[in-house]
């Protein structure tokens, strides 16, 4: 049903990852629904095919998403594992079964919402300073609209 170029993007993300303030303006929390799943980092690529046959989920949709928000969380040590979360906020859902809430204001900004090459992207991930343990990981991809690009902001919560 949706087809995400960050698909592509996530998953070179992802192996590079493998291979070697605040948010303004936003509620303090926002609560998710979607689809999730323990698995490891190199394995999201098929979590995202996974969310986007999620008919369930995006029958549940009030209007056309603008947003979809991927969590990572629960790390191991090594950072080769993670739960991860893939979906909406539940505000642009009529029904859902289970949801998370995110507080952002625990999260720190490491791209503004832009668009990114899958260079920048890798990069800005393996810039994290883990030596502080990196305790969640939250990707904003804002939809693109008719002729426009998709756009991601990237944040970081340290322990």
């Amino acid at each position: 049903m949706f087809i995400f170029k960050s698909l592509r993007t996530t998953l070179i993300i992802l192996i590079g990852i493998y291979a070697s303030g605040a948010m303004a303006g936003s509620a303090t929390k926002i609560t998710l629904s979607g689809v999730d799943k323990r698995s490891a980092i190199t394995q999201v690529p098929e979590l995202w095919l996974d969310f986007e046959k999620a008919n369930y989920l995006h029958s549940t949709l009030k209007s056309s998403p603008q947003k979809v928000y991927v969590v990572y969380d629960a790390f191991a040590k090594d950072y080769l594992q993670a739960d991860v979360l893939i979906g909406y906020d539940v505000r642009d859902l009529k029904r859902y079964k289970h949801s998370e809430a995110i507080n952002v204001d625990k999260f720190t900004q490491v791209l503004a919402k832009g668009i990114y090459s899958s260079k920048q992207l890798t990069d800005a991930w393996q810039a994290f300073d883990y030596r502080k343990q990196v305790k969640a990981v939250l990707e904003i991809h804002t939809l693109a609209s008719l002729g426009n690009k998709e756009q991601v902001a990237l944040y970081v919560q340290y322990q």
